[in-house]
């Protein structure tokens, strides 16, 4: 087991803001799983078990009273669904209109020129041009700036059940996604295997950081501990400084307040760990 930890400048460093805790009521949430691609715009290798993670997910947040707002599964799962609305999507009523989202399925992580990006093929692309969505065109949880006119985003944490999600560059991949709002991502480094005995890492994180009190990451890290599965965890966060970036990669847990309007990304921290 191994654990890394990598922090790298987004921009220039704003002033240190401090974080303040409060005590979460209820949050919001959304879940979307894809097995088979058949009839659909893109075409994948089906999968056995992302019904399995996104069922035991749904579950153990419903029996504690969290409010489900969509719940997606194969041809209802659009590249638009996460497209940010000033890029041609309509992610303020599919998923940024929740504090907490969850995708399983495939992921890819291509490296251009200007770097390594996320993509996952999904059924439809809805009104998007292709049929695989781009983390490049994500913007989860805006309260100000451009992306937040007409509508601002609610999204602050998302999991993704795939590979590659949180892959060699998730400064690259997630940079721009977390430069306003959006305060945590959780996915994967390299492959992820999709087995009986991973069905449940998605209710297993929910038990320990919405259940229970422990930290995103800890919650994570120890989800993604299997006793077959030798997967990468990865996490990926962002703040206005070196100091406050990593105290939150390490301590952002339920308790913590909305991310400020003013807190931008321009530094990035991110960990794995091989369970």
């Amino acid at each position: 087991m191994k654990a890394i930890r990598t922090l790298t400048p987004w921009a220039a460093v704003l002033a240190l803001l401090s974080q303040t805790p409060s005590m979460a009521q209820q949050f919001s949430y959304s879940a979307a799983h894809i097995t088979s691609w058949d009839g659909c715009e893109c075409s994948s290798s089906s999968l056995s078990f992302t019904d399995d993670q996104m069922n035991g997910f749904d579950a153990a947040l419903a029996s504690r009273g969290h409010i489900r707002m969509h719940r997606f599964a194969n041809t209802d799962v659009w590249a638009s669904d996460y497209t940010e609305d000033s890029f041609g999507g309509f992610d303020h009523i599919s998923s940024d209109d929740s504090d907490l989202i969850a995708y399983s399925g495939h992921g890819a992580a291509p490296k251009y020129s200007s770097g390594q990006t996320y993509k996952a093929p999904v059924c439809r692309s809805g009104s998007t041009s292709s049929c695989w969505f781009d983390s490049q065109n994500i913007r989860f949880g805006e309260r100000s700036g451009s992306h937040a006119t007409p509508f601002v985003g609610e999204t602050r944490w998302s999991l993704w059940f795939t590979c590659y999600s949180v892959d060699e560059r998730p400064d690259q991949q997630w940079g721009a996604a977390l430069l306003q709002g959006h305060e945590y991502v959780m996915g994967y480094r390299d492959t992820s295997l999709d087995f009986y005995t991973t069905d449940e890492v998605p209710s297993d994180w929910v038990d320990r950081a919405i259940g229970g009190a422990d930290s995103f990451k800890s919650a994570w890290f120890w989800a993604v501990e299997d006793w077959w599965a030798n997967d990468t965890g990865g996490l990926v966060t962002a703040g206005p400084d070196s100091n406050s970036t990593l105290y939150r990669l390490d301590h952002l847990n339920k308790t913590w307040a909305r991310r400020d309007a003013s807190d931008y990304g321009l530094w990035i921290a991110w960990s794995y760990h091989q369970g």
